[in-house]
């Protein structure tokens, strides 16, 4: 497999920190600690990118491009109703500007409560028909909200969780909404994959992972990662609050990912 993209400077990452105060030291090649004293990971030399929903939008899409990104993720869609009001408005931002970036991811928040196969339906409409090197991503967190309040019960969960996840990426998969090549992702960790009982799952061979680490010193390392995996291609280094503090031009405090390469969907050049 080839590389997702080509690695790039980071040097914008680190005037960020050293200007927003995020990072009391960057030291390039070792990672840094964040404003909590906590060893955070090396991102020197990877590419990177935000991902952002209606809470933290892209406010200037120019200030972005020369950022240095080169990747974007955005929420399209929750549990299975709901749109997020900002996905269209980032989508289409995305396309306008695709020379910038190499790589988007559009995810939905994925509901334990909710029936999956309606939530993969509304998902697949409201994405619509993908573009070269867009893929889709269930942020799967082992948890069911309803008012930001979990509410469903723990053993139904271990029981039936990937149940509920193996009828959501079945249901994409008869829809025919990734082109040939392209591997859907899944977000989710070594914490939320225990609360569904660890379980063994075929399809993830097919399914790139977007893992949440915020503060271990080697991204690469496979160390906690959700065991049907041995490796990740994006990892979030950040929520805004938690591991680097990130200020990005055009978003402001937002989610940050760095990305690893070797993604399945290189498989397919025109969507790598």
């Amino acid at each position: 497999m080839t590389d997702l993209c080509p690695a790039r400077s980071l040097g914008f990452v680190g005037k960020c920190l050293a200007a927003s105060g995020g990072c009391d030291r960057i030291i390039h090649g070792r990672g840094c600690a964040n404003k909590k004293g906590k060893q955070t990971m090396d991102i020197s030399g990877m590419p990177w990118g935000p991902d952002c929903n209606h809470f933290h939008p892209v406010h200037d899409w120019a200030a972005l491009a020369s950022s240095g990104a080169t990747f974007f993720g955005a929420k399209a869609t929750e549990g299975a109703h709901t749109v997020d009001s900002t996905f269209a408005f980032h989508r289409d931002g995305f396309r306008a500007n695709c020379s910038t970036f190499t790589k988007a991811v559009w995810f939905h928040f994925f509901h334990c409560e909710k029936d999956p196969v309606s939530q993969a339906e509304l998902f697949a409409e409201t994405v619509g028909e993908l573009q070269p090197r867009e893929t889709l991503c269930c942020d799967f967190e082992g948890k069911s909200y309803a008012n930001g309040t979990a509410h469903i019960d723990p053993s139904v969960l271990r029981a039936h969780g990937i149940e509920y996840l193996e009828s959501f990426y079945a249901r994409l998969d008869s829809l025919g909404v990734l082109p040939a090549g392209v591997c859907p992702m899944i977000y989710t960790s070594n914490q939320h994959w225990q609360a569904i009982g660890n379980p063994a799952w075929a399809r993830a061979a097919g399914i790139d992972l977007w893992v949440p680490r915020y503060h271990l010193p080697d991204p690469q390392a496979p160390a906690d990662l959700p065991s049907p995996w041995t490796t990740w291609q994006i990892c979030q280094y950040t929520d805004g609050d938690k591991g680097i503090h990130q200020d990005v031009p055009g978003c402001g405090f937002v989610d940050c990912n760095v990305l690893a390469g070797g993604m399945c969907s290189t498989a397919n050049p025109e969507n790598g």
